[in-house]
């Protein structure tokens, strides 16, 4: 089967922040849509019969940003699998901007879960039939360590509209969510660095509490859901100086 999907995307008008450049949680929505339509693609997604009662879940997403595009601009996304061992996958992101000049890189470790047991299950036999780059941009590594107390806290409810398709809180809303908690006075814009580890699932009427932190010259985030005191994600971001 092909290994590789190329999706175009147009920078809308709700995409833009006040400096007229695509944000952060839209960049990180193409990334997960090109992702989610190469799934359907390559017949692995949770509406495939061969996915029957399991789904993808994304564990760690390492993102580097160098250029933000402005609005009515079209950026264009190559995603592929990179590698597969018994219950991982991996899966890389490039993309491009109308120059076709390399404008971020993303690389993604992934499980899929049994719907019902919530539990990891093994990777589907088909997706080793895959054809898989010759390079890649190798695997996460994503370490995120808090040391000191927060300075701040947010909560946020997750109401119908925040969930994906598989009934719990989407990914890039979480961290929408998660960076929207970084204190207006310490937020600089358009960060070049993500780090991501996700850890547990919110569902309808949870409530997330996000915890801030400021360390080493870093913003980090760590999401707790309050309902069932677990560690929903945490989140490391950096702007180059």
């Amino acid at each position: 089967m092909k290994g590789k999907y190329v999706g175009t995307y147009r920078v809308r008008a709700h995409d833009v922040s006040e400096d007229k450049l695509i944000h952060l949680p839209a960049f990180i929505r193409i990334l997960q849509d090109a992702s989610l339509q190469h799934a359907i693609h390559l017949g692995v997604s949770i509406w495939d019969p061969s996915m029957e009662n399991t789904s993808w879940v994304l564990i760690k997403k390492e993102i580097n940003i160098s250029s933000y595009p402005p609005l009515n601009t079209t950026i264009k996304v190559e995603t592929y699998p990179s590698s597969f061992d018994k219950f991982f996958a991996y899966r890389d992101w490039i993309a491009y901007d109308e120059s076709n000049t390399i404008i971020a890189t993303a690389k993604s470790q992934w499980a899929v879960i049994d719907l019902s047991t919530r539990r990891m299950a093994r990777l589907p036999e088909h997706l080793l039939s895959i054809t898989l780059p010759e390079e890649n941009l190798g695997q996460p590594n994503v370490k995120i360590e808090l040391n000191n107390e927060p300075l701040s806290q947010t909560s946020f409810n997750i109401n119908r509209y925040d969930l994906d398709w598989n009934g719990h809180l989407n990914n890039s809303k979480l961290i929408e969510y998660m960076l929207a908690s970084i204190p207006q006075e310490q937020f600089e814009g358009n960060y070049n660095s993500i780090k991501i580890i996700f850890k547990s699932e919110m569902l309808l009427g949870d409530t997330l509490r996000v915890d801030y932190y400021h360390e080493d010259g870093k913003e980090k985030l760590k999401a707790t859901n309050l309902r069932e005191n677990t560690l929903v994600a945490l989140i490391e971001v950096e702007r180059d100086k």
